[in-house]
């Protein structure tokens, strides 16, 4: 339950793209990359001091595919 708390609270800048970008392989080969252990660029966020929100600078892509 805090799990979607904390994602709900997550926004993504106009400056990025879609996420909905990503092949389905791709996708496939991040979450098995995760799961293996390997090494996955990290996710760069900053919190609004004003609205509280989480943006997500870097790695929406990424987060986006392993929420999912």
């Amino acid at each position: 339950m805090a799990e979607s708390l904390i994602y709900n609270v997550l926004r993504k800048p106009d400056f990025q793209r879609e996420t909905a970008s990503w092949p389905p392989d791709k996708v496939a080969e991040l979450v098995r990359s995760f799961l293996e252990g390997d090494l996955i660029p990290s996710v760069i966020m900053w919190r609004s001091p004003i609205s509280g929100s989480i943006f997500v600078i870097d790695g929406a892509h990424r987060l986006s595919a392993l929420v999912a």
